[in-house]
């Protein structure tokens, strides 16, 4: 018993010795991190009379060494600022023309009232099918040469195309410019590649990325159908050059700061991208890709049927609205819709997730179109604008919900060496599908009021058929997994 005790008395004393040696060479400079690992208690406290609590901590749990987390990634306010431009000035390019294409139509090119919502939407289309042909061709280009190169060639060839417009005379010219405006275009694709990109160590970071790309995208449909209308025939020589030199300007604004600022986000990588074709094959990937085209159809038939409705008299169906006055109601519902983006969609995505907002964004917005052709009965015409602008600002405030949780899950199918091919891909498709929305929302329109006809044939068939697109793309919703909520795990 006596021996025992000595035994363990002296083994404390082997161990007491041990632990200050530990001390002394810590002290004179050893490495510390390899001794923490080993697990002497000498060496804590050592470390935490030399460094301090909060470092021991950060070197216990591994935020300094190699196996821990990464230090937390801040927000590149700067290259999203930049981004959001570039997104800015092609939506204003694609829809600044909406509201006014009617009266150029009209009274520049010299059709009847009639005859403008074919032509009308031949034009709008035009852009949407450049843009169908060669978008995944930039994006492929995007995942080989570099996302910077895609950006500047895109923003230049907008300061050139997007004021030669203004000056067409005819119907065939002015088809020509818009195509070519889309056939060098792949800002959307590559730009929601980089905002992912940029954010690329932190999920939460990536969802605000990408809300922000959508909301600039969302206020630059409303604020370019605004900036047309407002704008329109304040030149009557050229009555929608001020305009289109606007968002000339903010293009070239863009391209200088790209080239100054904007770094490179395309990482190398011993995997190579995949064909088009084997995306094409790939269920996972094309399931968002989907039905980001069902969406689109639709959004672009909503601003198609909205701008020529507003501005339609009233014994023919419409709102009898001027230019002008749409452009005011796009204004205010373009600010509510921003400050919906700005503050409630980020909070939103980090609470539903992107598969449960983007349901509810699209059964939230049935009603709507349900309600809004009811203004036609409402005489008064500021309470039709203050009526109209509400519903404006409701519906893209859903439609920005839409379309950064395609964006996301668009982006979590796919890894990061394939994500710009398969927005390419993306864009290719959905072009098509906005190249045909306008004719076909156009001809319905048209067709409806050419002559009169009874309910459901009459200006209201074009919201109904909005309706019923808009109802099978929620439900098809529903089939979408849980799992496209998170990125593929990279090896």
């Amino acid at each position: 018993m006596v021996l025992q005790c000595v035994s363990n008395s002296y083994e404390r004393q082997v161990d007491d010795a041990a632990a200050e040696q530990e001390l002394v060479e810590v002290t004179a400079g050893e490495d510390v991190e390899e001794r923490a690992s080993e697990g002497a208690a000498g060496v804590l406290y050592a470390i935490q009379d030399s460094e301090g609590e909060d470092s021991l901590q950060k070197r216990l749990e591994g935020t300094d060494g190699e196996q821990g987390e990464e230090p937390e990634e801040k927000l590149p306010y700067l290259n999203l600022a930049i981004l959001c431009l570039a997104m800015l000035s092609n939506s204003l390019a694609m829809t600044s023309v909406f509201p006014v294409l009617k009266f150029v139509v009209h009274e520049k090119y010299g059709k009847t009232e009639e005859e403008a919502g074919y032509y009308v939407g031949l034009i709008a289309g035009a852009m949407m099918t450049g843009r169908a042909l060669t978008a995944s061709a930039w994006g492929a280009f995007a995942d080989r040469k570099g996302r910077k190169p895609a950006l500047v060639i895109s923003l230049l060839s907008m300061v050139i195309l997007v004021p030669a417009f203004a000056f067409t005379s005819n119907v065939g010219s002015a088809i020509v410019v818009r195509f070519f405006t889309g056939f060098f275009n792949s800002l959307v694709g590559v730009g929601k590649v980089m905002a992912t990109e940029l954010c690329s160590t932190n999920p939460a970071h990536q969802a605000r990325a990408l809300s922000v790309i959508s909301v600039s995208w969302g206020s630059g449909n409303v604020m370019g159908t605004a900036l047309g209308g407002v704008l329109y025939n304040i030149w009557p020589a050229y009555p929608i050059l001020p305009c289109m030199l606007i968002v000339a300007t903010v293009s070239l604004i863009g391209f200088i700061l790209v080239i100054l600022y904007m770094p490179e986000t395309l990482k190398k990588s011993n995997q190579k991208p995949k064909q088009v074709w084997h995306l094409l094959q790939d269920k996972e990937v094309m399931a968002p890709i989907l039905m980001y085209c069902m969406w689109s159809f639709q959004g672009m038939g909503f601003l198609e049927v909205a701008n020529l409705w507003a501005v339609t008299s009233r014994e023919l169906g419409g709102l009898s609205l001027t230019a002008s006055q749409m452009g005011i109601c796009q204004s205010i519902s373009g600010g509510a819709s921003l400050f919906c983006g700005l503050v409630i969609l980020p909070r939103a995505l980090s609470f539903a997730g992107c598969v449960r907002l983007h349901q509810l964004g699209l059964f939230a917005t049935l009603p709507l179109l349900a309600v809004v052709p009811t203004l036609f009965f409402v005489e008064d015409t500021t309470v039709v604008m203050v009526l109209l602008t509400t519903a404006l600002s409701l519906l893209q405030g859903f439609s920005s919900c839409v379309f950064t949780a395609e964006f996301m899950m668009i982006n979590n199918s796919t890894p990061s060496v394939n994500r710009a091919s398969a927005q390419g891909l993306s864009m290719a498709l959905c072009s098509g599908i906005k190249a045909v929305s306008p004719m076909f929302f156009g001809a319905i329109f048209a067709w409806s009021i050419s002559e009169s006809r009874p309910f459901p044939f009459n200006y209201n068939l074009s919201w109904i058929v909005l309706c019923m697109g808009t109802g099978l793309t929620a439900l098809y919703s529903l089939r979408f997994p849980l799992s496209l909520e998170k990125p593929i795990r990279e090896v």
